[in-house]
């Protein structure tokens, strides 16, 4: 069975390979753009799911539930995981009278196989996508993100100052120095990704058996990643009612998404962290999360500027913290929303 999984997800990816993602958003700003934008934004989904993307996993636009919204959220999702790990986030928002774009990264929401594609620039090029189509809903514009997610929206902002009202950051991988781990530091640098300068390793559910990995943590899909995968998807089932095969997390890395994780992180610099929005970030207290994104050097990294704020959650997991299946979930949740309240900016 195993065998004919692999050879099924082998054909899909070759069927797939020539498929391209189409991001192209109407010039044009304001409320009498949005039939236009969301016609752009539904030619992204299905580009998305033709390149292989699951419909359950697909990227999204929610609007507001109220007569008028408040503003539009480009909500990103992180690492290994798509759209739908956040919908419980996306459909809070909308309630509360937000527009959501939740955009898809390059190589999530598919088979495992689908994530050796993930690429940093195609990264940026979906989130900055997410943000021209908001940008034709309803202002003022946020950003939101888990994890690497937030990583993206701060590089987002960073590249657009102005654009965008506030961020919040779920666990954001905002770590200057990135990860570390001598094994896919070594395969990465063969890849010519630069910029390894790291101060701790991989958490231990990537940290592979030397004498019998020699290349290193991540490189094969080694069998340590693969029970952590099996603990994790047991973990989601149990806490949060999820199917453990519905496809909004693939449960494996691959070295091609930590090289894409690792380029973010080295791409996200001290000078671009100055040109943020006010910014918010929600950390939980997930140790095995910041034993390769330092929460020490993330909480400084956010605080160097003064209109930025650093809340400890009580969510003791770095995965399910933005579902509501973490006992902070509402809590957090709130925090968030107020975060946006504060800075409404012009046009709200």
């Amino acid at each position: 069975m195993k065998l004919i999984l692999i050879l099924l997800a082998a054909l899909v990816s070759r069927a797939h390979a020539d498929c391209s993602i189409q991001r192209r958003a109407p010039r044009c700003e304001g409320a009498e753009c949005a039939p236009a934008m969301l016609d752009a934004f539904e030619n992204y989904k299905k580009s998305n799911m033709d390149c292989g993307v699951f419909a359950e996993a697909a990227p999204y636009v929610l609007r507001s539930t109220g007569k008028e919204a408040k503003g539009t959220v480009v909500l990103v999702h992180g690492l290994a995981a798509s759209p739908a790990h956040l919908r419980q986030i996306a459909e809070k928002l909308q309630a509360s009278g937000y527009d959501v774009v939740a955009p898809i990264l390059k190589g999530h929401g598919g088979y495992d196989e689908l994530l050796k594609k993930a690429d940093f620039k195609e990264w940026t090029e979906d989130v900055k996508f997410a943000g021209d189509i908001a940008s034709g809903l309803t202002k003022p514009t946020f950003l939101m993100g888990h994890s690497t997610g937030g990583l993206l929206a701060a590089y987002e902002a960073s590249e657009r100052p102005g654009k965008y009202n506030a961020i919040v950051g779920w666990d954001p991988a905002l770590n200057l120095d990135g990860p570390k781990g001598p094994g896919v530091q070594k395969a990465c640098i063969a890849k010519h990704v630069p910029g390894w300068n790291f101060l701790s390793d991989l958490p231990t559910f990537l940290q592979g058996d030397d004498e019998e990995h020699p290349e290193g943590p991540a490189c094969n899909h080694h069998q340590a990643s693969l029970r952590s995968a099996r603990d994790l998807q047991a973990a989601i089932k149990r806490l949060c009612g999820l199917d453990d095969a519905a496809p909004i997390m693939n449960f494996e890395f691959t070295l091609t998404s930590l090289c894409a994780l690792s380029e973010a992180t080295q791409a996200m610099t001290a000078e671009r962290m100055k040109k943020l929005p006010p910014s918010l970030a929600i950390l939980s207290k997930d140790k095995k999360t910041f034993g390769y994104i330092s929460q020490d050097h993330l909480k400084d990294a956010v605080l160097a500027k003064a209109s930025n704020k650093v809340i400890d959650s009580d969510s003791k997991d770095h995965r399910i913290m933005p579902t509501g299946c973490s006992p902070s979930f509402a809590t957090d949740y709130k925090r968030a929303e107020e975060w946006l309240k504060k800075h409404p900016g012009v046009g709200s």
